[in-house]
């Protein structure tokens, strides 16, 4: 918990002095803050070789905070999409499924349940 505030606070400061919108910092440095213990728990499973696990936590995180924090969050208020946040929001996909992609090049793996 206090590696993920110190790491939130100490990225955040670094990218408002770097002039980056404050939607961006938020979409990606906030995020990956706040699920670093998500991460430490997959590479531990990934080093043991665990890597069910190590890729299941990850989409199931992944999906849980789409799903279910940002569907509760709309059904209480109303939350807008201004036109500002389509390059942020392609720039998460792009970065998606670059990840997924990696998760397939070079290994003999197939990813199953």
């Amino acid at each position: 918990m206090i590696g993920g505030e110190l790491t939130v606070d100490a990225a955040t400061v670094i990218a408002s002095m770097m002039g980056m919108s404050q939607n961006l910092v938020g979409l990606t440095i906030v995020a990956v803050g706040t699920s670093l213990p998500e991460i430490a728990t997959t590479i531990i499973a990934a080093k043991k070789g665990q890597i069910d696990l190590a890729v299941g936590g990850i989409v199931g995180t992944i999906i849980f905070n789409i799903f279910f924090a940002l569907g509760s969050t709309a059904v209480v208020a109303h939350l807008p999409f201004k036109q500002d946040n389509v390059i942020d929001a392609l720039f998460l996909i792009f970065i998606s499924i670059l990840f997924f992609l990696f998760m397939f090049v070079g290994k003999k793996h197939k990813l199953e349940r």
